[in-house]
């Protein structure tokens, strides 16, 4: 992670605190996503992403489009956890909504961002694409209303952490994990680590599906479903030339995004399955119903 430069929320300034907050009022999420805050590292690299992106998140078709490659992926199928685990791991009916609050942001963040990111990538790679599949933006997307999603608590540093919950953290970070060096480590992990009872439960939960494959394998479909997806609409991205002066190094975003997207691709199953494991208010159109 410590190779992935960032400007965190709190110590935005000026441009940069301006589009961090129009992305939080745009997609109705309390945090500004890492793969955005290390864009803004880059010069003039997230007014031209956020300004190209924006009308996919306000459209609304962002999150359907997310929402639908969630929904077409074959996720391993594994039932809740019971109520008498989550009691004995004293975790209370407060924390569990705190807990699929937290979990509801990374599964509606992370899918639309899959989404997006892909189609920049395509469009990137393939600027003079033509929009065949422009009515996928186009379709209405009927009584579809995102509701906003509550503030969640922040992130604890490792710092912070008695070593045991630091390896119970390192250790779930590597779910998934691809074998490339400098991968970005998922965040989703140490935002939770405010319960290190229920990371105990979600390792444990998980470790059939790491151990089968399944987990590699929802990685895979789903970044493929939102890659056909990105194909398709990619040339419907209008980039903001007349609003941006001077364009950024599209060679270094589009490093930047790609890696992203195997991180982001790899983190979505486990959150919905996660998600799907809390026997409160049940996942059922992924992205939209939280």
């Amino acid at each position: 992670m410590s190779n992935w430069r960032e400007i965190p929320e709190a110590h935005a300034e000026a441009e940069t605190l301006a589009l961090y907050q129009d992305i939080r009022a745009i997609t109705k999420i309390p945090v500004v996503n890492l793969a955005f805050r290390h864009l803004a590292t880059i010069p003039r690299a997230l007014p031209w992403v956020w300004t190209t992106l924006r009308p996919m998140y306000e459209s609304g078709s962002a999150a359907r489009l997310g929402a639908k490659v969630i929904e077409d992926a074959r996720l391993p199928e594994l039932p809740p956890i019971p109520n008498i685990y989550l009691r004995a791991a004293t975790l209370s009916a407060a924390d569990m909504s705190d807990i699929a609050n937290i979990i509801d942001t990374y599964v509606r963040g992370n899918a639309m961002n899959l989404v997006t990111m892909l189609t920049l990538c395509r469009f990137i790679d393939h600027p003079d694409a033509l929009p065949n599949g422009a009515s996928l933006l186009n379709e209405p997307i009927g009584t579809i209303d995102l509701p906003s999603i509550r503030a969640i608590r922040p992130i604890l540093t490792l710092e912070n952490l008695d070593d045991s919950t630091r390896t119970l953290v390192a250790r779930l970070e590597q779910i998934g994990d691809a074998p490339e060096p400098n991968s970005i480590k998922p965040s989703l992990y140490r935002h939770l680590n405010h319960w290190p009872s229920f990371l105990c439960l979600a390792g444990t939960y998980l470790l059939l599906p790491e151990r089968n494959g399944s987990l590699a394998t929802a990685s895979a479909a789903v970044r493929d479903a939102a890659d056909t997806v990105a194909s398709t609409i990619c040339g419907s991205l209008r980039p903001p030339h007349e609003h941006i002066p001077e364009e950024p190094d599209f060679s270094h975003i589009r490093v930047a995004i790609g890696r992203f997207t195997l991180t982001i691709a790899r983190l979505l199953p486990i959150s919905v399955l996660l998600r799907r494991a809390l026997p409160i208010l049940p996942l059922i159109a992924a992205c939209l119903l939280l």
